[in-house]
């Protein structure tokens, strides 16, 4: 098996995925990380208010420096 170069951390404000990240890290030290944070979008998109969304970026922003400190 070959070397990984690339690994992917798909984010949510999560416990789980930081010690996943750590864990990531010591396998692969090597390896290039792309983090990404992903919000949730209801179904309906009547229910779908501003404020929703500003709830969802910032966790989103949360959850990414919270990976991020863990992989600097």
């Amino acid at each position: 098996m070959g070397e990984i170069n690339n690994v992917l951390i798909s984010t949510v404000k999560s416990p789980l995925v930081i010690n996943a990240a750590r864990f990531a890290l010591k396998l692969f030290p090597n390896a290039i990380f792309h983090v990404v944070s992903v919000i949730r979008k209801l179904r309906f998109r009547f229910l779908y208010i501003p404020h929703y969304s500003r709830i969802m970026e910032r966790l989103a922003e949360e959850a990414l420096r919270d990976i991020e400190k863990v992989l600097f």
